[in-house]
């Protein structure tokens, strides 16, 4: 039978994270401002991404005032995924690269 181990993981996991967010708000608190996400994850050895889950520290770093009207890219990504002028232009190049690809495929058909 096996030990239970997961109080243990829990407990390292939770001094992981500790220690991460002390590390971030140690740059946040000594940085000048304004301060930017790569920034901010370079000084604190974070990675951006780990930044966006942090609702605190991120609300922080768009009261910058360089980070005012800043958009995160999950955001954006979403905007973008939904923008039916995009959408259309993808559909188009597809179409194009596809009859472009039958006619490569043609030509070396005859050629072969």
């Amino acid at each position: 039978m096996h030990a239970d181990n997961s109080a243990h993981l829990r407990a390292a996991a939770r001094r992981r994270h500790d220690a991460t967010r002390k590390r971030a708000l140690d740059a946040l608190n000594t940085r000048p401002s304004p301060t930017t996400m790569a920034g901010l994850a370079r000084a604190a050895g974070v990675a951006r991404s780990w930044i966006y889950t942090q609702p605190d520290i991120l609300a922080r770093i768009r009261a910058s005032p360089a980070q005012s009207g800043v958009v995160a890219p999950r955001v954006m990504n979403t905007g973008h995924r939904h923008n039916p002028n995009l959408a259309a232009e993808n559909a188009r190049l597809r179409h194009q690269l596809a009859a472009a690809h039958r006619q490569l495929g043609a030509k070396n058909h005859r050629q072969g």
